[in-house]
């Protein structure tokens, strides 16, 4: 019994082992599992957001833009909204609050036993559905339109989607029920993932609007801040903020 005792006991001490670094091996897979825990799945909503690190929140808050000095900074309050993903970095639902922090819309995404997006229901902050967006994808399992019904279930718009060569949207048409054209919009990132500018365009195919964004970042390459114009005015400041999964595994503070 006692060689068993000690045949553990040395068991232990190896696996506490002071690795040349200065970490013991415990502490190198609770780093190791704390890297991949916070790893960004390719094709996740938070990769095709630009996230670099895994998320089980975002919150951004908007707030008016004024020029004070020559410099944009950040006014009243108007709206915020919060992202929650689940373990595979995919949206589950989009809270919209007003400028006072009531719930104004939620969105719910669920996705097919394939693990695709399927349908969108939107609903009004005291619960009642608003509008059900189905999604349809061709035989390559690529999202190529979605449809948006109201509450009722009649028909509002149809949205037809085109995409880069990161997967991202680079168009998205939105049409009536005969099939004409209502708007457009195009969407252009920087090589992070991040949306720079958006641009708008009527039935006619002319520009309508044109917003850009510029951002500040942290350390990690994800933004914690940015400025959104539109045709070249400063039009909102906006702050995010990000709730990180709880540490795995994690050590215990030294005494």
């Amino acid at each position: 019994m006692k060689n068993i005792a000690a045949l553990w006991l040395l068991l232990l001490l190896a696996g506490a082992c002071t690795s040349p670094t200065g970490t013991t091996r415990t502490e190198r897979d609770s780093i190791a599992e704390r890297q991949e825990q916070l790893r960004v799945l390719p094709g996740s909503d938070l990769y095709k957001m630009g996230i670099s690190r895994r998320a089980v929140s975002l919150r951004d808050t908007y707030y008016e833009a004024v020029i004070r000095f020559d410099v944009v900074h950040k006014d009243d309050k108007v709206e915020s909204r919060k992202f929650s993903f689940d373990d595979k970095g995919n949206l589950t639902n989009i809270n919209y609050y007003d400028d006072d922090g009531d719930l104004d819309l939620r969105e719910i995404y669920q996705y097919n036993e394939t693990g695709k997006l399927w349908r969108i229901n939107q609903f009004y902050g005291d619960g009642e559905l608003r509008t059900r967006t189905t999604c349809h994808y061709d035989q390559n399992g690529v999202m190529d339109y979605a449809t948006r019904r109201d509450e009722d279930g009649d028909f509002e718009a149809r949205m037809l989607y085109k995409y880069n060569e990161q997967g991202r949207v680079s168009q998205m048409s939105v049409v009536d029920d005969d099939g004409d054209l209502d708007i457009r919009y195009t969407y252009h990132y920087d090589p992070q993932g991040n949306l720079i500018r958006k641009n708008e365009y009527d039935d006619d195919g002319d520009l309508d609007e044109t917003r850009t964004w510029y951002y500040t970042m942290d350390e990690s390459g994800n933004w914690t801040s940015c400025i959104e114009y539109v045709d070249g005015e400063p039009y909102r400041v906006v702050i995010r903020s990000a709730t990180l999964p709880d540490p795995v595994g994690a050590l215990p503070a030294p005494e």
